[in-house]
């Protein structure tokens, strides 16, 4: 009878054991199936490894390395439908791509095995199929692809641009900040027209983003710089002025996301230890306040703003999603543990995702 008894607990034990290791702890992605605020509404693999994604209208781009350029339709988010890509040979890989539906150009950053980095618009034709993608504007910026960003700026708040034109801001690693116009030369081609706004610094440019007429950029170890872009001439590319420096942070400042009064920033092994996210009050921009640094595991490859929402992609932390509506005191929200999220972008209401191992990963609320 003793030894039943003993049997008895040493299954309890074992059971309790399993319930406890199942569970996920807090503050750690947990299993997209177990997600309590986000449900996928489909999972597709892409050639190759995707490490970024560009989403408008009904397509969606995404750099998927030796891969090359792969585009879906996703009128259906549920079955998203391969329509077509843009290959660059063995010894050349896609690192980060741009879409513009209005302009109907993707710009891409590629990067060859010599080690240098180089630009190409990849111009679409209406109907988006594979034998209609033709390329010009091949631009050698001779570039380190770890500090190199760039986004296509085709609706500035305070003059919008036509279809047939875009600005392309671009970092690079020697610290420059430069925009690029471009101009449609013909139904199938585009021409540069101009390049200016060649912003020097003493740190290296590291990543920038845009929140209407404020544009923030962070500099490696010297915090970030706001632009104030609203008296910004499109046409002489004059005009954009610089509202602060802001060096007040630890680490090497990299990956940067900007909505309203709040500015966060990736601090890459913050004080010797994980990486950090240093959010910002810019509430009076001349004077930006630090209000707290979060940390969080893996590696922050991006990250994007949605109301009061942070998302974060976190390489193998997966998806990490804070509470950031008081920035004094963020609080884990959500998070989805998939292989390695290279990139996250907001749009239509959904959430894409751009992982390494799984592909293209769309998510919605529940």
């Amino acid at each position: 009878m003793g030894s039943f008894q003993f049997m008895k607990n040493n299954i309890l034990i074992f059971v309790l054991a399993l319930f406890f290791l199942a569970c996920p702890k807090e503050n750690e992605p947990i299993f997209p199936d177990g997600s309590e605020h986000y449900k996928i509404l489909s999972m597709t693999d892409v050639r190759g490894m995707a490490r970024d994604i560009s989403v408008a209208d009904s397509i969606v781009c995404v750099a998927a390395g030796e891969g090359g350029l792969q585009i879906f339709d996703i009128s259906n988010p549920e079955a998203p439908r391969w329509i077509g890509e843009n290959l660059e040979g063995d010894f050349a890989e896609i690192e980060q791509v741009e879409y513009s539906a209005s302009s109907n150009v993707v710009y891409e950053i590629i990067e060859e095995s010599g080690g240098n980095d180089w630009g190409r618009a990849v111009l679409f034709s209406d109907t988006l199929r594979n034998d209609t993608l033709h390329t010009s504007l091949e631009d050698d910026f001779s570039l380190n692809f770890q500090n190199i960003e760039m986004k296509i700026w085709d609706q500035p708040v305070h003059s919008e641009l036509s279809d047939t034109e875009f600005l392309l801001f671009t970092l690079r690693s020697s610290g420059a900040f430069r925009i690029y116009r471009h101009e449609k030369s013909g139904a199938d081609s585009w021409n540069r027209t101009g390049e200016t706004f060649d912003f020097q610094s003493d740190g290296i440019f590291t990543g920038f983003a845009m929140d209407g007429n404020i544009c923030a950029v962070s500099r490696s170890q010297m915090g970030f710089i706001l632009f104030d872009f609203s008296t910004f001439d499109i046409v002489n590319l004059v005009g954009a002025t610089k509202i602060c420096e802001f060096d007040n942070l630890q680490g090497e400042a990299e990956q940067i996301a900007i909505r309203d009064n709040l500015v966060a920033v990736a601090l890459d092994e913050y004080d010797g230890g994980e990486d950090g996210i240093a959010l910002v009050d810019i509430t009076n921009p001349e004077l930006p306040q630090l209000r707290k640094i979060y940390f969080v595991k893996g590696r922050v490859n991006r990250m994007v703003f949605d109301d009061e929402k942070l998302f974060i992609a976190a390489g193998t932390g997966g998806l990490v999603v804070l509470d950031v509506s008081d920035p004094a005191v963020p609080l884990y929200f959500d998070g989805l543990d998939f292989d390695y999220v290279a990139a996250v972008q907001i749009y239509d209401a959904k959430i894409w995702i751009a992982d390494r191992i799984r592909g293209l990963i769309i998510l919605k609320e529940r």
